[in-house]
C-alpha cells in the first residue's frame, strides 16, 4: 500500500523505479538479447554490450534517484521504493542467458530445421551448392553453402546479417576448422559455430 501525505497520489519523481525505468530496462536488455543471437557477439563484442548495459541502466537509475532526493527535500513526501526487484533483476538475468549463451542456442533451434533440410538435400561433395532458403529461423544467409579447408564432411554457412561468423556442420568436430582464429564452440549434434576475428 503507498504511504503518501495528505493521500495525495504519488508523483512521478517519488518513483524512481516506475514503468518508465522498466521500460527503458527493458528496452537495452532486449537490444542485447537480439545481438546475443548472432555468433560473432561472443567473440569478444558480449564484454562492451553487457558494460554499456550495466553502465545506461546505472546512469539511468542514478538520474531518478536524484530527482527523487531533490523532490524528497523540497516536498517532504517520500520516494517510495515499489518495482527495484524489477529493475534490477532483468538485466541480471540478461547477463546470465548471454554468458551460458543461450539466445544463440534459441536462435540456432528456430533455423535449425531449414539448415537439417539443406543438409539432407547436398548428397554430392561439391565445393560449394545453392540454397533454396535466404532466411532460417532470424537469420539471413548466403545463398551458397561451403565446403572448406581440411575435411569436405564440413559445410559452412555464412551469415548474411554477420558477415564474419557463421554455423558450420560437421560430423569430425571442429578443432582443426581452417579461420581466422575467433572464437567457435558447439551447438548440438554436428553443429557448431564460428567466428572470425
Amino acid at each position: 500500500m503507498m504511504n503518501t501525505t495528505n493521500n495525495k497520489p504519488p508523483a512521478m519523481w517519488q518513483l524512481p523505479f516506475d514503468r518508465y525505468t522498466l521500460a527503458l530496462v527493458s528496452g537495452l536488455s532486449a537490444v542485447v538479447l537480439w545481438r546475443a543471437m548472432l555468433p560473432s557477439f561472443y567473440y569478444m563484442r558480449f564484454i562492451f554490450f553487457l558494460m554499456i548495459l550495466w553502465g545506461l541502466i546505472s546512469l539511468a537509475i542514478s538520474i531518478r534517484l536524484v530527482i527523487a532526493l531533490v523532490g524528497t527535500l523540497l516536498t517532504q513526501r517520500p520516494a517510495l521504493w515499489t518495482g527495484w526487484r524489477s529493475v534490477v533483476l532483468l538485466p541480471a538475468i540478461v547477463t546470465l542467458l548471454v554468458a551460458f549463451k543461450a539466445p544463440m542456442h534459441l536462435g540456432f533451434a528456430f533455423a535449425r530445421p531449414a539448415l537439417d533440410q539443406v543438409i539432407e538435400i547436398d548428397l554430392e561433395p561439391r565445393d560449394s551448392f545453392s540454397i533454396s532458403k535466404a532466411s532460417v529461423g532470424p537469420y539471413s544467409i548466403y545463398q551458397q553453402a561451403n565446403r572448406d579447408c581440411h575435411d569436405k564432411n564440413r559445410i559452412y554457412f555464412t551469415l548474411s546479417n554477420d558477415v564474419e561468423a557463421g554455423f558450420v556442420y560437421s560430423t569430425t568436430g571442429i578443432d582443426d576448422l581452417c579461420y581466422n582464429s575467433g572464437s567457435k564452440g558447439h551447438l548440438s549434434g554436428n553443429w557448431y559455430w564460428m567466428a572470425e576475428d
